[in-house]
């Protein structure tokens, strides 16, 4: 949890350590609710400005955010076009169940989105592709020269 940042209620002089504001709130409650959804998936009321000049006791990790439900699919179909070729159809869908999975909450206390969960990643994507696989053979007669040190030029 942070506090909202610009604001340096610590009195420190530092309004910003890395990707927010380096204060935290007060815990006061339990933040946890039975069925978090996305407008509200933890208890704002839960938490508290601190008195001035002091450091919020909400420590690391008290909130715990929305898992991540994936199932991928995939069918390839390979066909030969040629002794040494072959022609492959692909076709892969991710997310096949078209589950929403959304991204943290928003943790600065003090922001209006704080509790909220304000973002879902990627709904289902469906790729169709055709790849040709092929090999090359060299043939009983093609061989390579060894490489020698003379070859390399060393006397």
């Amino acid at each position: 949890m942070r506090c909202r940042g610009g604001l340096d209620n610590s009195n420190t002089g530092r309004t910003s350590y890395g990707f927010g504001a380096g204060d935290r709130p007060n815990l006061v409650g339990d933040p946890n609710l039975p069925n978090p959804d996305p407008q509200q998936w933890f208890d704002p009321s839960a938490f508290s400005m601190p008195p001035y000049g002091t450091f919020g006791n909400a420590g690391r990790n008290k909130i715990t955010g929305p898992g991540l439900a994936n199932v991928d699919f995939s069918v390839t179909k390979d066909s030969g076009v040629a002794e040494s070729a072959t022609l492959q159809f692909r076709a892969e869908v991710f997310n096949l169940l078209n589950t929403p999975n959304f991204l943290n909450p928003n943790i600065f206390y003090g922001t209006p989105g704080f509790g909220r969960t304000l973002g879902a990643r990627g709904g289902r994507e469906i790729q169709l592709g055709v790849k040709l696989i092929f090999e090359l053979t060299v043939g009983p007669d093609a061989r390579l020269a060894p490489i020698t040190e003379t070859a390399m030029g060393i006397p």
